[in-house]
């Protein structure tokens, strides 16, 4: 049984609706909205439904993902280091990209917006030293449960 983000119909249909409102009776009031307040609260909100209504990594999803880096691992290690095992093994953001993410899913996040959400984990996470060319199986996991 596969289980992954495969949206239908009636996901299509769902919508969020946000309503913002000024605090207090008086009509005369001078407060200005504060748009990235706003901005950021429908970020949070956003982030948490989804975790919660849809999660990116559940327990499924990590048994395919790492059946998948697995494969990846034999097939790039072919000849090589016989040592090399899911903790050492680095997939390059190419490859992270193709076995982390549905054809579903991958309609709605380009390779380029994976870079851009993969730069800003790094930098978010103090990555700037690391290597920026692949993750391991465990840094693939933590990326995901991150960008949800």
């Amino acid at each position: 049984m596969v289980c992954s983000f495969a949206p239908d119909d009636e996901y299509r249909r769902v919508v969020n609706v946000f309503v913002c409102r000024r605090h207090g009776n008086d009509q005369n009031t001078t407060d200005n909205l504060d748009y990235a307040s706003v901005v950021n609260h429908i970020h949070e909100v956003n982030d948490e439904y989804f975790k919660e209504a849809n999660p990116l990594v559940t327990h499924v999803r990590m048994e395919q993902l790492k059946s998948q880096f697995e494969h990846e691992m034999k097939t790039n290690m072919l000849g090589e280091d016989d040592d090399c095992n899911l903790n050492s093994f680095v997939l390059s953001l190419e490859g992270c990209y193709r076995v982390l993410f549905t054809e579903a899913e991958k309609e709605h996040l380009t390779f380029e917006y994976f870079m851009e959400d993969y730069e800003a984990y790094c930098k978010e996470n103090e990555y700037e030293q690391r290597r920026k060319n692949g993750m391991t199986f465990d840094e693939a996991v933590r990326f995901l449960k991150a960008m949800q």
